[in-house]
């Protein structure tokens, strides 16, 4: 029993990853079900995010709950967007029940000149669906 709550202690639902290991998820992607979506939806806080699935041009946007074409029933990804364009999530899912989060991280513009001041990427490897509720939870985009 020591033992099991030891590994209990230790499990990451989620963990940082570079760009590169970021872009092999890319090589087997699979199609995000409407039903992960569905669940994001009931516990997003929807004062703040937005989120928007999208799928061969189609787009369903799942706070007015539209959707382009009804057929759809999974997505190419998905993407939350926070109170400004600059607080972005996109969302791919792995053949291998992997999420991979994109954490779009770009902050004011110059006042005068109109550039970024800064402009960077986080990168994430969720463990299945769990790990991605635990890693929006985290970041306040979910009610915990």
């Amino acid at each position: 029993m020591r033992y099991l709550r030891l590994f209990l202690e230790h499990n990451e639902y989620y963990f940082s990853i570079d760009e590169e290991e970021f872009g092999k998820s890319e090589e087997n992607p699979v199609k995000i079900e409407k039903k992960y979506v569905d669940t994001i939806r009931s516990v997003i806080k929807k004062d703040k995010w937005k989120i928007s699935c999208f799928s061969d041009g189609s787009a369903y946007d799942a706070k007015t709950g539209t959707l382009e074409s009804e057929d759809e029933d999974s997505y190419d990804y998905i993407e939350i967007r926070g109170g400004g364009r600059y607080d972005v999530f996109t969302i791919y899912m792995s053949s291998d029940e992997w999420f991979y989060v994109l954490k779009d991280i770009k902050m004011n513009r110059h006042p005068v000149s109109n550039v970024l001041i800064r402009n960077y990427n986080l990168f994430y490897k969720c463990d299945q669906f769990e790990g991605l509720l635990k890693l929006l939870s985290d970041y306040g985009v979910i009610k915990k």
